[in-house]
């Protein structure tokens, strides 16, 4: 049985900005930042998650695997 991947938080907002405290870029849409959207294709089931977990502590975002 294959595992489900967390899909992509895209929301089609993708604008990117710089945080002012590390002027790493992120995007205001999904909250993800700019490696983490070249990169999410690649990104192993367990990368993503932590990703999502991160982005659920700010954004709200939250995924259960079925």
């Amino acid at each position: 049985m294959v595992e489900a991947h967390p899909p992509s938080p895209c929301k089609s907002i993708c604008k990117l900005a710089k945080r002012v405290s590390t002027g790493e870029e992120f995007c205001l849409g999904c909250g993800r930042t700019k490696a983490e959207i070249k990169g999410w294709r690649l990104f192993t089931k367990e990368e993503k998650e932590v990703v999502i977990e991160r982005l659920g502590e700010t954004y709200g975002y939250h995924w259960e695997p079925k």
